[in-house]
């Protein structure tokens, strides 16, 4: 087989061409966009177009309106879907105050929670359980999220998920020790 005078460049070039798309799959599924079918919003990515406003403002709009006194320290990370989108925050309450929000909506108190690499992982009840990819990358998540560090948790969880697949979930985790709080808000499907 003969190459002629160009072959060789023209392989040159298919090569570069190839390992160019390559690098551009492997990028696009690293940020897990391409697959919206991955469990529980593990394609979760900064919000663009989603909710928007001040860490307060965000507080007021989706977890409790006025915001209760003992509140401090609110932060809130926007976050988008493919096909919905998500709040996550972490902020400072007393126990009482906490009794305000888990009475704002019907909650279900989880029996048991935990949260491991990036995953948050709850029962209602022996059998019944969830799971919720909160962060799938370290290198996304926020420097204040730092619930791998604790050690105990209070979960409780609002899921009105719809016949049509549609999400609409609500998780407080509350640190009693600590006194401070998550607090997880994701809608779509």
């Amino acid at each position: 087989m003969s190459w002629g005078q160009s072959g060789p460049s023209r392989l040159v070039v298919a090569l570069v061409c190839i390992s160019a798309l390559l690098l551009g799959a492997v990028v696009f599924v690293w940020r897990a966009e391409l697959f919206p079918i991955l469990p529980f919003g593990a394609h979760l990515v900064p919000a663009e177009g989603g909710p928007s406003g001040s860490a307060q403002e965000l507080f007021r709009q989706h977890i409790l309106d006025p915001i209760p006194q003992s509140v401090t320290e609110i932060k809130a990370d926007r976050l988008r879907k493919s096909s919905g989108y998500g709040c996550v925050f972490r902020f400072k309450i007393s126990k009482a105050d906490v009794g305000l929000i888990v009475n704002s909506r019907p909650f279900v108190n989880a029996t048991q929670a935990e949260y491991r690499n990036g995953i948050l992982h709850w029962e209602y009840a022996p059998g019944l359980s969830r799971t919720k990819v909160i962060y799938a990358s370290d290198l996304r998540r926020p420097r204040w999220f730092e619930l791998q560090r604790w050690n105990h948790f209070k979960a409780y969880v609002l899921d009105e998920g719809d016949k049509y697949n549609e999400e609409s979930l609500h998780i407080l985790l509350y640190n009693e020790d600590l006194e401070e709080a998550y607090f997880i808000v994701a809608w779509g499907n």
